[in-house]
């Protein structure tokens, strides 16, 4: 997960959309990245996860409880977990506490 993790610390965020709703986003220059990227996710319990395609690329879209999975997956599982960006990481968790998901989820 280590790798998803710098993805995310490089071209991810957590957005809240115009109706207020929190997602995981990950943008891609290509299509093929995020459909690799998304079977990889899926393979480690990630149930959604959409493709958005944008004017100049693609956006790796997941709902708040997927957005859940993803932060477990990033910064609880796998090697080296102690490497990440800390602003991107608190970025994520302010986002996901906001979904009224309990603190324990995201400690």
């Amino acid at each position: 997960m280590a790798y998803v993790r710098g993805y995310f610390a490089a071209d991810g965020c957590m957005i809240k959309n115009r109706r207020g709703a929190h997602f995981t986003e990950f943008t891609s220059g290509s299509r093929e990245f995020p459909e690799v990227l998304i079977a990889h996710l899926r393979h480690h319990g990630v149930k959604g996860g959409y493709i958005r395609t944008k004017e100049r690329g693609f956006d790796l879209q997941f709902s708040h409880r997927d957005s859940l999975a993803l932060y477990w997956l990033m910064y609880n599982t796998g090697e080296d977990v102690s490497l990440f960006l800390p602003r991107k990481r608190e970025k994520l968790k302010r986002g996901i506490k906001v979904l009224n998901l309990t603190n324990a989820a995201v400690a």
